[in-house]
């Protein structure tokens, strides 16, 4: 039996190890701990204390406080998104009608461009042809 875990709860408040913790160190040095999970010991490895789990309930603490500021992190930069969402679909009436504007612009432009195109092709023709009727 280990000697350096003791039941006495005065002796562990506030350091964060319960009787839970306790009867995990008894359990893991008794010999009820089932025999397909015990490892024989190494001659050098030491026996589990209420330091380990001290040290293994921080870790754990530390990683469970990370997890959550990361999400956090996560929630925030979701929220930032959907900032951006928002301010987008506010703007999309706006976008709409320009798009519209931009396709009556695009049309007129067309329509002058066809205009401009035909006059050319006519004067042109009518060059080529006074030409024509001055070398014949």
């Amino acid at each position: 039996m280990v000697t350096s875990v003791e039941d006495n709860s005065a002796s562990n408040a506030g350091t964060g190890i319960g009787t839970d913790d306790v009867r995990t160190v008894r359990m893991l040095h008794s010999s009820e701990q089932p025999r397909d999970t015990m490892k024989p010991r190494q001659a050098n490895e030491k026996p589990l204390s209420l330091s380990d789990l001290r040290s293994l309930r921080a870790l754990r603490d530390e990683l469970r406080l990370k997890i959550h500021l990361g999400q956090q992190e996560a929630r925030d930069r979701f929220q930032e998104l959907e900032d951006r969402w928002s301010s987008m679909q506010r703007k999309l009436p706006q976008l709409d009608r320009l798009e519209a504007d931009v396709d009556y612009a695009k049309a007129v432009l067309l329509t002058i461009g066809r205009r401009v195109v035909v006059d050319l092709m006519a004067g042109y023709r009518n060059l080529r042809d006074e030409v024509k009727k001055q070398t014949s």
